[in-house]
């Protein structure tokens, strides 16, 4: 179920990036848990920063369960420099794939 909640301005207390992954990674369960260690470290060989968002970032940031089975990673990858762009894209492609076999 979701509930739509309206803050006004004055009620955010804190604005920030995205969670680096490497923050969100150990607050998944043990469905999502080792696809994202694998991505995580696979980006990170690649020096790729990936930082995650949505129902992942959620749970790490409060310690409520918002991920679930049929939850999508919501994931953000910045390239710096433009041949990341297809680093960025072949990691997705090829981690999209595995977790679809979850």
């Amino acid at each position: 179920m979701r509930i739509p909640v309206r803050v006004r301005p004055a009620g955010v207390c804190a604005v920030r990036e995205p969670l680096d992954m490497a923050e969100a990674v150990p607050h998944a369960g043990p469905h999502w848990r080792g696809a994202l260690e694998r991505l995580q470290q696979d980006a990170r060989e690649q020096g790729v920063p990936v930082r995650v968002y949505g129902s992942l970032a959620l749970q790490a940031l409060t310690g409520q369960p918002y991920l679930r089975a049929s939850s999508d990673n919501r994931s953000a990858a910045g390239a710096a420099r433009s041949h990341q762009l297809e680093q960025i894209l072949e990691l997705l492609e090829r981690h999209a794939f595995a977790a679809a076999g979850r």
